[in-house]
């Protein structure tokens, strides 16, 4: 190999390494890890991406959800108007207009409780809280669960 080609070649192969960190990087700095229902990694980019999105930015977000000993790797993203997630541990996708990210004390046990959801419609804590301990299908909402603290 001549001098010339060894040069493109080390280009080459320093651009694609450098794309690849970047990505990383990227993937990296975009990313949330929830263990046992808490974020344990990444406050800050979850911070991020809810102040994007409630203003309307298209954002993505990786979530790294450990429970049970087993690792899920999940996407959030917001296209401007949609939430959408991409569950593998649910091996769906949700697409809901709303992102909650609520906090609040549970009447009963007086226990701070934080709760994450998609819902096409604006919730109050206390109203999912309700839905969820209902036996009156009536009562039941329709949203979807990202974690619980």
């Amino acid at each position: 190999m001549g001098r010339k080609t060894i040069l493109i070649i080390g280009t080459l192969m320093l651009t694609v390494i450098g794309g690849c960190c970047f990505v990383y990087a990227k993937y990296v700095d975009n990313r949330v890890v929830v263990k046992n229902h808490q974020i344990v990694k990444g406050a800050e980019s979850w911070s991020k991406f809810k102040q994007n999105t409630a203003n309307g930015k298209e954002d993505i977000i990786h979530m790294i959800i450990a429970q049970e000993g087993k690792r899920y790797d999940n996407t959030l993203s917001f296209d401007g108007t949609y939430y959408r997630y991409d569950s593998e541990q649910e091996n769906e996708t949700f697409k809901r207009k709303y992102l909650l990210d609520l906090r609040g004390e549970v009447p009963v046990s007086k226990v701070m409780t934080h709760w994450v959801v998609l819902a096409d419609q604006q919730y109050t804590l206390e109203q999912l809280m309700h839905s969820v301990e209902s036996n009156d299908s009536g009562d039941w909402l329709d949203f979807d669960i990202l974690f619980l603290e």
